[in-house]
């Protein structure tokens, strides 16, 4: 027989869910970094529009909307997140199996997994949620690029009104 035959059929759900999760999760990485380039590009259209124009005060503009980007690439990172952690209870439950590899020994790793490729998203958006998911689990990358952007907004801000007749 073939190891393939020999497999439990949980256990072809598990490496199936498993595989969904990885493609979901390069796609969340995908997603960020196009917010992060629709952040670039729509500050820098924001600021050469106020530099340009002789109201500095639409300079103004770019500090709500750094924050919602920043806010938007968050609900991202806490997805991702919690995508994340299914796909490590996965992988645990493959050890697990690996580590007994007898198919009547494993039947208790088949009991700890419900099937769904759903059961990453259980969990209900919380704010709190989000604050420890970006400050408490050291998240520098994503508050040191906004912060980055938040700088260069009010830079450019003071340039427009410097600059302004």
């Amino acid at each position: 027989m073939s190891s393939e035959t020999e497999q439990p059929d949980w256990l072809r759900f598990v490496l199936l869910e498993y595989d969904y999760h990885r493609q979901a999760i390069d796609k969340f990485d995908t997603q960020r970094l196009q917010i992060r380039t629709w952040a670039i590009t729509v500050l820098g259209g924001l600021l050469a529009i106020a530099y340009s124009s002789s109201t500095p005060l639409a300079s103004l503009v770019t500090v709500p909307v750094t924050f919602f980007f920043f806010f938007l690439e968050s609900v991202y990172m806490l997805m991702q997140h919690e995508v994340m952690s299914r796909n490590n209870h996965l992988e645990g439950l493959i050890d697990r199996y690996r580590r007994t590899s007898v198919v009547g020994a494993s039947e208790d790793v088949a009991d700890s997994y419900v099937f769904g490729i759903s059961q990453a998203y259980l969990g209900t958006f919380s704010f709190r949620e989000m604050r420890e998911q970006i400050f408490r689990r050291g998240r520098l990358h994503l508050t040191a690029f906004h912060a980055g952007l938040l700088a260069t907004s009010v830079l450019g801000a003071a340039v427009a009104f410097l600059s302004s007749p």
